[in-house]
């Protein structure tokens, strides 16, 4: 009886009623005005129209244009009010001078080496391009003398995890998107942050509220602070139609101390392991980073835990998390970057295409998710044209068979151009890698969907010719003899089907 009254009034359950509610007030509303059929028509039509005005000029993928413009002319009226309370993507005022403030206290600590650039320019002035590009639109700088590990799989990267916070005398910052509390990755995890804190060591969490909706509890906060660990609770989910809502911090970040940081695919729940076969093997990947680019993941998590914590526990002697440790040479070039909705610079969506775009031999990437705009379709097509060798390793087992079967729908026009697909047999790829012509990869939190590129918090590394590229290249290759190659007769659809698979890419900007 006590399961069954949690799941009946559990967060998921009380949200979904008040937004049900809300918009059932709303029509309530409408219908109580039926008398003034005629003015509320005409109102309804004058917004719409100044609605669709609005979109049209607006600097946004025509993808997402067009859907709301359907949903506002099917639905006038609601379908205006719809869009402006959770379509504008237009940040909510009071979170974007929160980040901007916190933002700008971290800038001093982000000084681009004029040198590490001028070094790029000799071997790629290309390339420097790219680097430069996302210097202007996150302020996070290309570094040298960075060593950079790297792992094909999350236990493998767990275990590292695990071996750098036992030696953390200083501080830990975690910043994760799930957190699942009855894990045995976060019970391992979980006793050595509770370990340190004893000792005196900052431990301090970032966790995205919504992520961990069903798995991290709100008693949580006050037994880790009891146990000395500070928390923050980002964006807050709350049962309403609001814009902030669709911002969720989607980072995975490790940093111990100034000596190392962690980033990759994986938050902390057992499937991310392979402790838990939800959906057969788990395929993630992840780096650790020793030398002075860890400076940038201390700097991302400094900038978020400012913008959202308690005002007592503001930290701002930045120097102090300034990277104080060893070099390391002749390990390529590292570049963390940080996407942030709030800015509108498509900083991840722009770094995939530049890289398809330079490409001149071959392009190999892994996603959970394939739910693409037209421009990202274009640069995969023209890349594949160019005689770009063009492979994208997806789920063989999905976790959401509706996201599933919008992903495989865009197989077709990619397919057409040339571009191989593979599905991973064993199970689900979780993995978020691109790695071009043995010398350009990133590795990170962003997947190849609508979320990722233009409504969540995402960090990621940008590289070039690091010693780590080969193995994430070997990584690729060894993964497709797991693969099954997807061919095109399979993909051919029947008249139901592809009027089914059309409706969902014209809906998937809203997925």
């Amino acid at each position: 009886m006590h399961k069954v009254f949690n799941k009946l009034f559990n967060r998921i359950s009380i949200t979904v009623f008040f937004i049900l509610i809300e918009l059932l007030a709303v029509v309530g509303i409408v219908r109580s005005f039926d008398h003034y059929v005629p003015i509320l028509g005409l109102l309804s039509l004058t917004v719409s129209v100044l609605v669709v005005l609005y979109l049209i000029r607006r600097d946004q993928a025509s993808s997402i244009k067009i859907v709301w413009i359907i949903i506002i002319l099917l639905v006038p009226g609601f379908g205006g009010l719809l869009y402006l309370l959770v379509g504008t993507q237009n940040p909510v005022r009071k979170m974007e001078a929160k980040i901007e403030r916190a933002h700008q206290e971290i800038v001093p600590y982000l000084k681009q080496d004029r040198i590490v650039l001028d070094h790029l320019k000799e071997k790629d002035k290309r390339f420097l391009g790219t680097v430069k590009n996302l210097i202007n639109g996150s302020g996070y700088p290309l570094y040298e003398d960075t060593q950079v590990e790297y792992f094909e799989f999350g236990e493998i990267m767990y275990a590292a995890m695990l071996e750098e916070v036992a030696k953390a005398e200083r501080y830990i910052f975690l910043e994760y998107f799930i957190i699942n509390e009855k894990s045995r990755m976060w019970q391992d995890l979980l006793k050595l942050l509770i370990e340190k804190a004893k000792v005196g060591v900052d431990v301090r969490l970032i966790y995205d509220d919504f992520g961990s909706l069903t798995t991290f509890h709100l008693k949580n906060i006050a037994e880790l602070r009891k146990s000395g660990i500070k928390v923050v609770n980002f964006n807050p989910f709350i049962p309403a139609l609001a814009v902030k809502m669709n911002n969720r911090d989607h980072r995975k970040i490790l940093v111990v101390d100034d000596k190392v940081a962690f980033n990759g695919g994986i938050n902390i729940a057992d499937e991310y392991i392979n402790e838990e076969n939800r959906f057969g093997i788990w395929k993630d990947t992840g780096l650790r980073i020793k030398g002075p680019a860890i400076a940038s993941f201390t700097m991302m998590f400094l900038e978020t835990w400012n913008a959202f914590c308690q005002p007592q526990e503001v930290l701002l002697d930045f120097a102090a998390y300034s990277y104080k440790g060893e070099s390391f040479e002749k390990q390529g070039f590292v570049q963390p970057f940080a996407e942030n909705p709030l800015t509108h610079d498509l900083l991840a969506e722009d770094t995939y295409i530049d890289i398809l775009n330079q490409a001149t031999d071959y392009v190999s990437i892994f996603t959970p998710y394939l739910i693409i705009t037209d421009k990202m379709i274009h640069a995969l097509q023209l890349a594949s044209k160019r005689g770009v060798k063009v492979t994208i390793i997806t789920p063989g087992i999905p976790d959401k068979p509706l996201i599933y079967r919008v992903t495989r729908s865009f197989y077709r026009v990619l397919m057409k151009a040339g571009v191989e697909i593979y599905e991973y047999s064993p199970g689900f790829v979780h993995a978020k890698s691109f790695v071009a012509d043995d010398k350009i990869a990133v590795v990170g939190t962003i997947n190849l969907d609508y979320r990722s590129l233009y409504l969540h918090f995402e960090c990621a590394t940008l590289l070039y010719n690091a010693p780590m590229i080969k193995e994430l290249k070997r990584d690729m290759e060894q993964t497709l003899l797991s693969c099954r190659k997807v061919e095109r007769d399979e993909i051919k659809r029947h008249f139901i089907g592809s009027i089914i698979d059309d409706v969902l890419q014209l809906f998937s900007p809203l997925m």
